[in-house]
């Protein structure tokens, strides 16, 4: 074969590959640390990560210098945390990088996935695209934040991909891939790793591959390494913080069986996240285009693309169907059904392009104009977004002022305060967190970042004001308040 032939296509891919790198940079990476850490389980998280560093301690996870039962995840997003600080600094870039790798890792994926298994290179191309465009996927508690939600969507995405591949080659590495995939899924996230399980059963049976399954000693091995690494985890951790597998069945387990009220305090329905996906403008434009699904299964029920396109539409399916009969739906539990919707649509408009001229051309024009305006409006969001919590910012603006002891009132369970007090001590300055109730001497300077923590300071102590950016102040307290008396009294 000469050359020239040969080259053709590795340069296209070559291309397309490093097309996919560029606009990605732009809608998972470009000012990445911009926004200070969220509430919640970003810095929480985060902190998990540097006391890891910390600590050298990489089963157990640790909060405040104990055990942490708040989070019961195993801890490979942690980990990924922890060689991110440890590489990069501590800061905001470094604990989000791992998610927006893993984020841009699926987009990857999907492109060599459709290009080496479903021989499909527009497929890729579109699949990719819409999954860099889909709002709900490259956005907060997904790709562009310290979460575990974008890497549990790579390894579910590629577990129940890569079947696909064995299907098709029937070879053995496919299956220990799959069961690869399953472990770390598991040690993102937990139980909400074998949220594809119930698919790859209702695939095995639909494409007829339990005898193939049951005659080899590879899918008994690869359950059982499974199991052992998976329980091993759990176990070894149990004896390092005893009392945690309580706290693993009431809060991760029971979670997903029963709902948790404080999370979903309302009745949500089979078919929530498809209305997110409309309501929330999640996926948007590409969710009105789903249409074209069932159009393009027509087209491919004359074709040899059936077989590949059947297997997207059950994967997808059987994974939406855990999520929407999970009791507890939290709005970031749709992130692993971004990829495999992708995927389908992308797969849908492929196969139409196929057709004949006029459609192929339309549908490159409708499709690269859609794209290029949701593109743009990601990364105007990126750009333009402005941080809208301000215990970093108001910290540093302080910190060019005053270099002495700071002591932070906080009565909440906020772990970005946690956050920026230890990043401030990182510093080498000097500081720490106290409650309302305790006690506070005459001269201490205070910050306060809610209204309500300056009247509970105020009820006690005279206070004056240094310095101020809306309900972020830096106090100094100079005596007792004259009620003070009274305020004890009451408690």
């Amino acid at each position: 074969m000469p050359l020239r032939l040969f080259m053709q296509p590795v340069v296209k891919h070559a291309i397309t590959f490093l097309l996919l790198a560029v606009l990605a940079y732009f809608t998972f990476f470009h000012q990445l640390g911009k926004l200070s850490l969220r509430y919640w389980d970003e810095a929480s998280y985060a902190l998990n990560a540097w006391e890891m560093l910390e600590t050298g301690e990489y089963i157990n996870l640790y909060q405040f210098g104990k055990s942490d039962f708040y989070n019961t995840k195993p801890p490979f997003a942690i980990w990924c945390m922890a060689l991110s600080m440890k590489a990069g600094g501590i800061n905001e870039t470094a604990v989000r990088l791992p998610a927006a790798f893993f984020g841009f890792l699926s987009v990857c994926w999907l492109f060599v996935f459709c290009l080496l298994y479903l021989k499909n290179y527009w497929a890729g191309v579109w699949s990719a695209f819409i999954l860099m465009t889909s709002k709900g996927f490259v956005a907060e508690h997904a790709a562009r934040t310290g979460d575990t939600d974008a890497i549990l969507a790579f390894f579910i995405l590629f577990y129940l991909t890569i079947f696909y591949a064995f299907i098709i080659e029937q070879k053995a590495r496919y299956i220990w891939l799959c069961a690869a995939g399953m472990v770390l899924a598991c040690l993102t996230k937990g139980i909400a790793g074998l949220q594809g399980l119930p698919a790859l059963f209702l695939l095995a049976t639909v494409f007829k591959q339990w005898k193939v399954l049951g005659s080899t000693n590879h899918a008994f091995l690869s359950v059982l390494i499974f199991i052992l690494i998976i329980g091993g985890y759990y176990v070894w951790r149990e004896l390092k913080a005893p009392g945690f597998l309580s706290y693993v069945v009431k809060f991760e387990i029971g979670g997903r069986l029963h709902r948790q009220e404080y999370l979903n305090p309302e009745h949500r329905g089979f078919f929530y996240y498809i209305g997110a996906f409309y309501l929330q403008h999640k996926w948007l434009p590409w969710l009105w285009f789903t249409i074209l699904c069932p159009v393009a299964y027509l087209f491919a029920s004359k074709t040899e693309s059936r077989k590949p396109f059947q297997y997207i539409l059950l994967a997808t399916a059987g994974l939406y169907a855990m999520a929407g009969i999970s009791s507890t739906k939290n709005s970031w539990y749709d992130v692993p059904l971004y990829p495999l919707f992708s995927l389908c649509l992308g797969y849908s408009v492929a196969l139409l392009m196929q057709s004949n001229w006029f459609i192929r051309y339309a549908l490159m024009l409708l499709f690269a104009s859609l794209f290029s305006y949701t593109f743009s409006q990601i990364v105007k969001q990126h750009i333009y977004r402005e941080d809208d919590l301000l215990y970093r910012s108001f910290l540093n603006q302080v910190r060019e002022t005053t270099t002495g002891p700071i002591t932070i009132v906080n009565a909440d369970f906020v772990f970005p305060i946690n956050f920026y007090q230890k990043m401030d001590a990182y510093k080498g300055f000097t500081s720490c967190i106290k409650h309302p109730d305790d006690t506070f001497a005459t001269g201490e300077k205070i910050i306060v970042f809610k209204e309500a923590r300056e009247a509970d300071m105020k009820r006690k102590y005279n206070l004056q004001l240094l310095q101020a950016d809306e309900e972020a102040k830096l106090f100094q307290v100079l005596s007792l308040s004259p009620d003070t008396s009274v305020y004890h009294k009451n408690l």
